[in-house]
């Protein structure tokens, strides 16, 4: 029998090293002290690779609690050797970020977990694209018994038929445990408060422009994106990292989304539509929301819609924070403190920094989502981080949509409205899954992607490049 694990590694995003020092003192207290190595600590983040190798190595011998994020993984796989196999749970917390078969992170997790006897993968979305998604999570748990009790190939689990999924599920039912929100206690939120906003003539015609020029479908749900909430964003080429932040899949090769030279007209209803109509409608919520004395958090795509909202509310005389990818780790830490602390009242962040492992249901019940793209993963990770276990019966949670709507051609077209609806629809087929115990497909961006321009344009549609 092997003995009790005495220490826990754990490999979860930036954000979740803080979350679980707080819990083990908050499970353990002074039965068991905290002592952890982290490279969140400032004092090891100042070391060099090679410093906090041997930090780790020789320096670490009465720490319980070790934590790693994802991307840095890789580089102390052989010092976690020494450690994992004696007496160490490893658990893998928002494990479906090692999905990519032969991707960089997967491959560090799985040589990590190589010779651990003790391991757990947590996640609210094991199956975000397709069955592929759970190759690199069986190899990871059971490395020795994958071939002889799953055995499926990668190119078997992209688009299982009906009986195939059957046989998938029954194959791993003994192996996971789901609950939902309704069984673990937690009130259910308000219902949504959509937030329609009329465009401007000017931003109908930016919106006609952009979808004569832009044949690619991913790029019209870009620049669309970027119309509505600063047209400025217009006058230059794509940001690759902002697809990332729209995208379920990322890698593929985007680059014929590009900047197009327009006319002098164009440019010139650029800057009569700024600020943008869903700019002004969101920070007159945010107001109200804040004058009626609670805390908000707004979510965003693009890091100059961050900007932007941060700089007019200190205008209004709102105080507000952002956090982002180029946020420090420190000053994250430090922001959300201040912000549990009740120092400032709204916080600006975007799904893919904030969206995992923090907790702000304790000090906040508002969340507005000024940008959003149908990746529901990002959606779900985000509405979790105010709506969780451990809030009473009576609390009331808010989410709040922004909704522009444009005239084409003579008739209403909102790609807010066609966005949200898709991850409704995705919302609940998940959560239908669970009732039945089960694990369900995601969605490929191209299969999203057809989906919400057919529905946005009707026949139009069959012309767009996918």
């Amino acid at each position: 029998m092997c003995p009790r694990p005495c220490r826990i590694v754990v490999i979860c995003p930036k954000n979740g090293f803080e979350s679980w020092e707080k819990e083990w003192v908050a499970t353990f207290g002074e039965k068991l002290p905290l002592s952890c190595f982290s490279l969140g600590d400032p004092a090891i983040a100042a070391m060099s690779t090679e410093r906090r190798r041997n930090a780790l190595s020789l320096d670490s011998g009465a720490c319980n609690l070790f934590t790693f994020n994802y991307e840095s993984l890789s580089g102390y796989v052989r010092e976690l050797h020494a450690i994992i196999p004696d007496q160490t749970l490893l658990v893998f917390d928002e494990v479906h970020r090692v999905k990519a078969i032969g991707g960089r992170r997967a491959e560090a997790a799985l040589e990590a977990a190589d010779g651990a006897k003790f391991v757990i993968a947590l996640t609210g979305t094991p199956i975000p694209n397709t069955y592929q998604d759970i190759y690199n999570l069986l190899h990871i748990l059971y490395p020795d018994d994958y071939d002889t009790f799953f055995g499926y190939e990668p190119g078997e689990l992209r688009a299982p038929d009906a009986d195939l999924q059957a046989s998938l599920n029954d194959s791993l039912a003994p192996f996971f445990c789901r609950t939902n929100k309704d069984e673990l206690g937690v009130p259910r939120p308000e219902p949504d408060e959509i937030v329609e906003i009329e465009a401007t003539p000017d931003e109908d015609t930016l919106l006609r422009v952009l979808y004569a020029s832009c044949p690619n479908a991913l790029a019209r749900i870009i620049r669309t994106l970027q119309l509505e909430s600063d047209p400025e964003m217009l006058c230059s080429a794509v940001d690759p990292g902002d697809l990332e932040y729209v995208l379920d899949q990322v890698g593929d090769d985007y680059s014929d989304i590009d900047y197009v030279d327009f006319s002098q007209t164009f440019y010139e209803a650029i800057e009569r539509s700024r600020p943008s109509s869903k700019l002004v409608a969101c920070e007159r919520l945010v107001e109200r929301i804040v004058a009626e004395g609670r805390p908000v958090i707004v979510w965003c795509i693009f890091v100059r819609s961050i900007a932007n909202l941060r700089r007019d509310l200190a205008a209004m005389g709102i105080p507000a924070e952002a956090i982002y990818g180029a946020t420090p780790q420190e000053e994250r830490r430090e922001i959300l403190n201040d912000f549990r602390a009740g120092r400032f009242r709204v916080l600006v962040t975007n799904p893919q920094t904030l969206a995992e492992s923090v907790s702000l249901h304790s000090v906040c019940h508002d969340a507005v989502y000024f940008e959003y793209s149908y990746n529901l993963v990002h959606l779900l990770q985000s509405k979790d981080r105010i709506h969780r276990l451990g809030l009473p019966d009576n609390q009331k949670t808010r989410y709040y949509f922004m909704r522009e709507k444009f005239m084409r051609d003579g008739r209403e077209l909102s790609l807010d409205a066609v966005i949200y609806n898709r991850l409704k629809e995705k919302e609940q087929t998940m959560l239908d899954a669970i009732d039945r115990g089960c694990l369900e497909g995601g969605h490929l961006d191209d299969e999203d992607l057809r989906i919400i321009f057919e529905r946005l344009l009707g026949e139009d549609a069959k012309s767009l490049e996918y």
